[in-house]
């Protein structure tokens, strides 16, 4: 059928070159064809919105699946780990996940050494960093003695320089005013 193309002849066998191998039913007859979808950021996963390439063999740089909704990301694609409240859809769901008030737990606030004497450490949950805290420390007769307003930037928050506290107990009040929450802790002082 192609006297011009030595893999062209009857009875050959079809494969994907763009030629009529087996000189019957025209070029690449019989074999499966499937879309493939530019897949920039290398994640495995095409971009949705791109038009797609109509093959019988991979195509370079290109997958057989659309489901990317940011193929610049190679950190979103379906099923990602979703970081929660960080503007971004990891997962690519339609929507990034965010944490209402009921799903901050304050009780699992940890602080030490508990007895402290000169510093003391405050360990908070992952999904408290980037948020602002407000720490504040009475007395037992209710008198505010000290307080720290800042924003989490890690998980441990560092208060030094304790020394001038008179030894005794305290109540250290944690608090996230953004979703007005908060937490009291007992806390000795060497």
């Amino acid at each position: 059928c192609d006297d011009t193309e030595a893999a062209s002849y009857p009875g050959n066998t079809e494969i994907c070159d763009g030629i009529d191998n087996d000189c019957a039913n025209g070029v690449d007859d019989g074999l499966v064809f499937l879309d493939y979808y530019p897949d920039s950021d290398e994640d495995g996963f095409g971009d949705e919105s791109a038009i797609a390439e109509n093959s019988c063999s991979p195509v370079s740089g290109k997958v057989a699946d659309n489901t990317d909704c940011d193929d610049t990301m190679d950190t979103v694609y379906p099923g990602a780990p979703e970081i929660i409240n960080d503007g971004i859809d990891q997962d690519c769901d339609g929507s990034d996940q965010t944490l209402g008030i009921d799903d901050f737990n304050l009780n699992n606030v940890l602080i030490h050494p508990n007895p402290f004497s000169n510093k003391l450490s405050i360990q908070l949950p992952n999904e408290f960093i980037n948020y602002k805290i407000d720490i504040e420390l009475f007395d037992l007769i209710g008198r505010s003695i000290f307080r720290l307003h800042k924003t989490a930037n890690d998980s441990k928050i560092v208060i030094s320089n304790m020394d001038d506290l008179p030894s005794g107990i305290y109540l250290m009040k944690i608090s996230i005013n953004e979703f007005n929450k908060s937490t009291v802790k007992r806390i000795i002082k060497d």
